[in-house]
């Protein structure tokens, strides 16, 4: 219900506002964004695999959604010197129903939505600077065949976000010596200088 996805967004803005990275800010954005759709019971960030278990858990309280990440943040060093990422995000949608088709039906209406969601946050907006929209916007439907799932049926929304991190230090200042810490002493009473020697 409404209370509901009002807690759930004021959640996630929580989680943003601790946020240690950009890649972690985009997530909890896309959270609280997908909180405020109202479709979902529970909508949680995801931590490392889905696990049998995970989707077990999602079922309990579906429909549900956990976001997380896939694989490692991969890119390069542009001309500027200035490192250019690519994030992989993953949505992972867990419906339960009576017959198959109505679990299908329901996923797949519900990955529609978020796969809008996705595609219309601004990371600009959400205060996430040097990062663009979101690219490669895919469902998958999941092949649920583990009898311990019984009939749950599950959807994977997937995207990907490019975003420019920090200013080498080289670029900022290629002319610049590294110094070390200046130790200064007395030996037979006379001032001694480490640095000086070295």
């Amino acid at each position: 219900d409404a209370r509901r996805a009002a807690g759930g967004a004021r959640r996630a803005g929580r989680g943003m506002e601790m946020s240690a990275s950009p890649i972690s800010a985009l997530r909890d954005a896309h959270l609280a964004a997908i909180a405020g759709l109202g479709r979902f019971k529970t909508v949680e960030k995801h931590h490392g695999k889905f696990t049998v278990d995970d989707l077990k858990r999602m079922g309990g309280s579906a429909p549900a959604l956990k976001v997380g990440f896939q694989g490692r943040a991969s890119g390069g060093m542009r001309s500027d010197r200035r490192l250019r990422l690519g994030a992989d995000f993953v949505a992972v949608i867990v419906c339960r129903a009576g017959n198959r088709d109505q679990g299908d039906d329901e996923a797949l209406d519900l990955s529609v939505d978020v796969a809008g969601s996705v595609a219309a946050l601004s990371p600009g907006a959400a205060g996430i600077s040097d990062c663009g929209l979101a690219e490669a916007v895919e469902i998958d439907a999941i092949d649920a065949d583990d009898a311990a799932l019984g009939r749950l049926v599950i959807v994977a929304v997937t995207w990907r976000h490019g975003f420019t991190a920090g200013t080498s230090i080289y670029a900022a200042a290629p002319d610049t010596p590294v110094v070390g810490p200046r130790v200064t002493t007395t030996i037979n009473d006379q001032p001694y200088d480490k640095e000086a020697e070295a």
